[in-house]
């Protein structure tokens, strides 16, 4: 160590938005302000405007270590994460106070304390080894738990690496999600929250915006009358394909080629390539066939290659009729709102009791 008054000598500074990694002298702080908490308080108090939300980027994440941290004795494994923090109400300057190994290995690599600012793109993770620091990629951790990231990482790196993480409740901006520090010391605030809300709020929600996208596909294609009738008009379409006859326009009374636009929109919902064409509608012409024999008749969800066709291609229709390009924003048909309504508030239940609706739709 090389600062004064107990301190290793230089604090961290990362930006995720730009992915910059600097220090700074402790010394401009450590006369003045006292301790780990005094120094992130002048840090807050100088680059955080009162009006930044807790989740918003200008916020700080500041980890940081006191002159006491490392000794072999009272409050020597002490640390703290300050920030104004989620849990807040109102959202305010606070910290959260750990111990185990993380605080005093920082210490050990140089470090007093961490300031993270910005947000990244991705999800990443912060590589710490004396000297050597690095933004790296955190894809393969996304929705495993803190213990599970902790034990993956000291897989990779060796057992005496500390690790600090969050787990899914952070990711989902649960306000009160702890972090997890190496020896299960836990930390409250809400920062665990922050720890997520650092990378890219459209990354965080996009599992459940697939799995939302999903049902409220299916919640529009529960409109039995509308897929039965698209489900008709393409049979009718294959068979006069099929036969090679022609179709009589229910508009103009005119006898009309089949509708290759429309059956080729519906095939290609499920990888029907165009040399493959024929070969399926004549599957779905036998198929029928095959039925009659038996006396059943050919519903629109008889045959599940075909249904699911049906279901992208009226979730397609509906989605471009009603705008739904903002998932649950600016909906102009109160019934398909009230369906995504029911999906949505179900899809909150079953994923995340606890998280503010506001942050799952974002």
């Amino acid at each position: 160590m090389t600062g004064q008054y107990a301190y290793a000598g230089k604090i961290l500074r990362v930006d995720l938005s730009s992915g910059k990694i600097t220090s700074v002298p402790t010394a401009e702080y450590a006369d003045r302000f006292l301790g780990g908490r005094g120094i992130a308080a002048k840090i807050y108090w100088d680059e955080v405007p009162a009006n930044v939300k807790a989740f918003d980027p200008e916020n700080r994440i500041i980890f940081v270590t006191g002159p006491l941290a490392g000794i072999g004795g009272l409050s020597g494994s002490r640390w703290q994460v300050c920030g104004k923090a989620p849990a807040m109400y109102p959202e305010e300057f606070s910290y959260c106070n750990l111990g185990g190994r993380w605080g005093w290995q920082l210490k050990c690599a140089g470090y007093d304390a961490l300031v993270i600012v910005g947000k990244s793109e991705k999800p990443v993770y912060l590589f710490i080894q004396d000297d050597k620091v690095e933004i790296r990629d955190a894809s393969s951790l996304w929705g495993k738990s803190t213990v599970e990231t902790r034990e993956t990482l000291k897989s990779e790196f060796g057992s005496n690496f500390a690790v600090v993480a969050c787990g899914p409740a952070g990711e989902n901006l649960v306000s009160y999600a702890i972090i997890l520090a190496d020896n299960d010391a836990s930390g409250s605030s809400g920062f665990g929250a922050k720890f997520t809300d650092s990378i890219n709020p459209d990354r965080i929600s996009k599992p459940y915006e697939d799995t939302l996208k999903a049902e409220v596909q299916r919640a529009i294609s529960a409109d039995e009358e509308a897929i039965q009738r698209l489900c008709a008009n393409y049979i009718e379409n294959v068979r006069a394909y099929t036969q090679r006859e022609r179709v009589k326009n229910r508009y103009t009374g005119r006898d009309d080629e089949p509708d290759e636009r429309l059956m080729r929109s519906i095939e290609e919902k499920i990888d029907i390539p165009e040399s493959r064409k024929d070969d399926f509608r004549q599957e779905i012409m036998n198929y029928i066939g095959a039925l009659a024999l038996d006396g059943k008749r050919f519903e629109y969800n008889t045959n599940a290659r075909l249904y699911k066709a049906l279901e992208l291609k009226l979730f397609e229709d509906q989605r471009d009729t009603i705008k739904l390009k903002n998932l649950v924003s600016t909906i102009v048909d109160d019934e398909t709102q009230q369906k995504i309504d029911i999906v949505k508030q179900r899809l909150i239940k079953q994923f995340c009791e606890v998280l503010d609706e506001n942050h799952f739709v974002n």
